[in-house]
């Protein structure tokens, strides 16, 4: 006769006890980088709708200096576009939309053969209030206004619901009407910083060799502080050939959305103890929980696997041994840790497994410590739903 604790559906059961068990534990530990996938707690895991299909979308404004020495540049970026889109599409699919505007003028026979300003009053809003200056104080000024067209792009592009958006500036010079670098290049990228962050655009750029400002120490930091300040990256130097754009353009495509293009995956947490007194200390034996849940309704995460476990210091080293050669902090077992199945969440709640190990600690120093998931393999399974329709006709009887 059977013993009343055994079960035809053991693997079911088991997962069963482990996550009443582990539901109950009150303490949790807190990922090692705050934009870690692993951030989001089981606690924090509502049920959403996901697609491993599911493309970023992304609005890309490639914006030019139109001063003569930017037609090479133009040019250059003209001739590599169709093919660093392709890669990029590639390497990081994406709904992609890509606007070529000129700052205040155009380059015939190139992409860009609209200004942005052209672009916002014949497509957006025909009486915008730019942030531009009413005249050109250096030559060529309105070519050059970098900072003010990156402002009014900010505030007036108009972007598709949900979209990223970026900008990719190219320039060789100042970012208020070109070189000289002075005080009031300065303040025009400060404002351009706050427009850019207040309509959540960012800026990556190239500062082109070729009219010294590559080599201007403010000038080096506008460009720097506008793109690392919203987001984005600024690349000094070279003389924006072809064959640099092609690589350039293609990284700005897939780094446009920045956190909003992560990949889908499971939300794991490690929990223990009952009670906030319940500590890990220097020597013992603590029971741990690893919980793996499933967010969307239309996706399982299949044979989900933890390969093993490492623990390091806190500066990533490895932890110190005993005299018998053990380490002084160790997860037992180390693994593997196999999940199965993670099923699609239901009815707004997440569908979560768990299994145990335990963090066994002789004579460890007292600091931080870092718990490594090394292999966290599983492959995605997506549900799809749809109707299908034909047509019949009846003949009359």
């Amino acid at each position: 006769m059977k013993n009343k604790c055994e079960c035809q559906s053991s693997l079911c059961d088991v997962n069963e006890v482990l996550n009443k068990f582990c539901s109950n534990n009150y303490n949790a530990l807190e990922p090692c980088k705050s934009d870690d996938p692993c951030a989001l707690q089981s606690n924090d895991c509502s049920c959403n709708t996901g697609s491993p299909h599911n493309k970023a979308v992304v609005d890309l404004i490639v914006l030019i200096d139109t001063s003569g020495s930017m037609k090479s540049k133009a040019s250059a970026i003209s001739a590599a576009a169709d093919k660093a889109i392709k890669m990029a599409q590639k390497n990081c699919p994406t709904d992609l939309r890509v606007e070529w505007l000129g700052v205040g003028g155009t380059f015939p026979g190139t992409k860009f053969d609209q200004t942005y300003r052209d672009y916002i009053i014949n497509n957006v809003n025909p009486n915008p209030s730019f942030s531009s200056d009413a005249v050109d104080i250096k030559p060529h000024g309105s070519r050059e206004e970098g900072a003010n067209a990156c402002a009014d792009l900010a505030n007036y592009f108009g972007a598709r619901q949900g979209a990223c958006q970026a900008i990719f500036y190219i320039s060789d010079e100042a970012l208020d009407q070109g070189n000289p670098q002075d005080a009031a290049d300065d303040t025009a990228t400060q404002d351009a910083i706050a427009a850019c962050n207040a309509n959540n655009v960012s800026v990556f750029a190239h500062l082109a060799s070729g009219m010294g400002a590559d080599s201007n120490v403010n000038t080096i930091k506008n460009y720097q502080d506008l793109t690392t300040q919203t987001g984005g990256k600024a690349v000094i130097g070279g003389s924006g050939s072809e064959k640099q754009y092609l690589k350039l353009l293609e990284e700005v495509i897939c780094s446009a959305c920045g956190d909003c293009c992560k990949t889908i995956g499971p939300c794991i947490s490690i929990t223990w103890g009952d009670s906030k007194c319940d500590t890990l200390e220097t020597d013992d034996l603590e029971k741990m929980c690893i919980t793996v849940c499933n967010c969307y309704s239309n996706i399982t995460f299949k044979d989900l696997t933890i390969c093993s476990i490492k623990i390091l210091d806190a500066n990533g080293n490895a932890v110190e041994r005993l005299p018998d050669g053990s380490l002084s902090v160790d997860a037992i077992p180390f693994g593997p840790f196999c999940f199965g199945d993670i099923p699609p969440c239901e009815k707004g709640k997440a569908s979560c497994i768990s299994r145990e190990f335990a963090i066994s600690t002789r004579g460890a120093k007292a600091g931080g410590y870092q718990l490594i998931l090394e292999g966290v393999c599983y492959s995605i399974v997506e549900c799809i739903c749809a109707d299908a329709c034909f047509n019949f006709e009846l003949c009359k009887s």
